[in-house]
């Protein structure tokens, strides 16, 4: 009975645990299903001992957050693809070569390369050559030998002063001209045509027979050269030739004034001329203009200027007159039409100087021509800097004058009357002005070669304005000043 009684309540206990344990397992199911809803997962497959353990699961990014990352690494890529676009754009193009330096000064020695005689010197319209005109043995006028009158072309290049070509024109014009023997060629100058691909010397030709004059044209290192000719007039001409058909149009240089233009049909027109009874107005000073290839061009082209005073001890020193003189060559933009000889002689009243009488005028044999005004203040200065100079000093030495192409500065030199053994650099030195106030700005001094030439010195500013070429006969030297020695107005 006990035990039966025993087994019941053993059995009632353990029923009772079973209850227990299932209410617990509902009360934790419950507790479960208030919670959060958990997502349905898939039964485990057994764990394998030899397998790894797997990373654990990364956590959870909010959708803003996450689209501000998408955006940023859109951003990255984009960037990066315009990178290495940009890249390889930059290496696609060519490397341009390496520029060497520029010297301030470069020096060329005519004479060193067979010109003992400079006649002219012309750079070219882009400013980076130089032709130099001359004779290899003297100059006519100064050689008592006919024969020895050599005549050659030398272009440089003006960035570094090695000589480029050597063009000897002399048997070409002596073969057109078709000269007898003993006859010699007078050069002029020489320019190029305005596109920089050809020279123009223009000479003349002195023989027993009728004299000559006439272009030479070459290229540039001398090839494919030709002559015009026609019978010499026996003084300054005042024609053109036609280089199309090799016609010479005579009296088709305007009278003397301020300023020229070329019209339609290879004319070339004059604006306010010149006379001996009035100075015209000075107007603003604008650009001198170019004669070799411009459009339109002023009077202010390179020249000397001289002061003329009477011989006569009776005379005041203050009698004297101013006088400018130019001389150039002038080529139509279209390149058909060339003016051999150009320029004028005129005189200038300064307004620092009281004016000649016109009896000083008629014995200096000034009184016929036309009046030029002062252009700038520039150009009084180095007025009155000749007439400063006392009449023992003075002689017959000019005073070489050039406005650079923006009419802005004038370079000027007072050219020694005579040779010295050992000239003294700074007489020679080569100023330069302010046009608008007159200021001095730089004293530019040539070298110095020891090797004296025969012929003129002249000043040439390039037509691009950064360099200046001075020819010094009697230091012998042709000295170019770059750009960092040219001062700004």
């Amino acid at each position: 009975m006990r035990t039966d009684k025993s087994r019941h309540r053993a059995a009632g206990r353990k029923n009772g645990m079973a209850e227990n344990d299932e209410r617990a397992a509902s009360e934790a199911h419950a507790a479960i299903a208030v919670g959060t809803i958990q997502p349905e997962v898939e039964a485990a497959p057994p764990a394998n001992p030899e397998a790894p353990a797997s990373p654990a699961p990364r956590p959870h990014l909010s959708r803003p957050r996450a689209a501000r990352r998408h955006r940023w690494r859109a951003v990255v890529s984009i960037v990066a693809v315009m990178a290495v676009i940009v890249i390889g754009i930059f290496l696609a193009l060519p490397v341009p070569p390496a520029q060497p330096t520029r010297p301030a000064v470069v020096l060329i020695v005519p004479r060193g390369d067979g010109v003992e005689c400079a006649r002219d010197a012309e750079w070219a319209p882009d400013s980076t050559r130089l032709a130099v005109l001359g004779y290899a043995h003297g100059c006519p006028e100064v050689s008592g030998n006919a024969t020895d009158y050599t005549g050659a072309v030398l272009v440089y290049n003006a960035r570094t002063g090695s000589l480029e070509s050597r063009i000897a024109p002399d048997a070409v014009i002596m073969r057109a001209a078709s000269a007898p023997p003993g006859s010699v060629i007078e050069y002029s100058g020489a320019l190029w045509s305005p596109d920089g691909q050809r020279l123009a010397v223009t000479f003349g030709v002195t023989s027993v027979g009728p004299a000559l004059a006439g272009v030479y044209l070459c290229d540039a290192d001398g090839g494919h050269a030709s002559v015009v000719l026609r019978a010499s007039e026996g003084s300054a001409s005042t024609g053109m030739w036609d280089l199309q058909t090799g016609a010479y149009i005579s009296a088709a240089v305007p009278a003397p004034a301020l300023s020229y233009q070329w019209a339609p049909g290879g004319a070339l027109t004059a604006s306010t001329p010149l006379t001996a009874g009035t100075v015209p107005a000075v107007s603003q000073p604008t650009a001198i203009g170019n004669p070799d290839g411009g459009v339109s061009f002023s009077a202010w082209q390179p020249a000397i200027i001289t002061r003329r005073a009477p011989a006569t001890a009776s005379q005041p020193e203050v009698g004297g007159a101013y006088v400018l003189s130019t001389s150039f060559a002038v080529w139509s933009p279209d390149g058909r039409y060339l003016i051999p000889s150009a320029g004028m002689q005129a005189r200038i009243p300064s307004a620092d100087a009281p004016a000649p009488s016109q009896a000083t005028l008629a014995a200096l044999g000034l009184g016929n021509l036309p009046l030029l005004p002062v252009r700038d203040r520039a150009l009084q200065i180095a007025l009155d800097r000749l007439g400063a100079l006392a009449p023992n000093q003075r002689g017959n030495a000019p005073m070489l004058v050039a406005w650079s192409p923006d009419g802005r500065l004038l370079a000027a030199q007072l050219v020694p009357s005579e040779l010295s053994e050992s000239p003294h650099i700074t007489h020679h030195a080569l100023l330069i002005y302010d046009c608008a106030t007159g200021k001095a700005l730089i004293a530019l001094t040539p070298d110095d070669s020891n090797t004296p030439t025969e012929g003129p010195t002249f000043v040439r500013w390039s037509p691009n304005g950064a360099r200046l070429m001075l020819f010094d006969n009697q230091m012998g030297t042709l000295t170019i000043f770059g750009r960092s020695k040219i001062p700004s107005a």
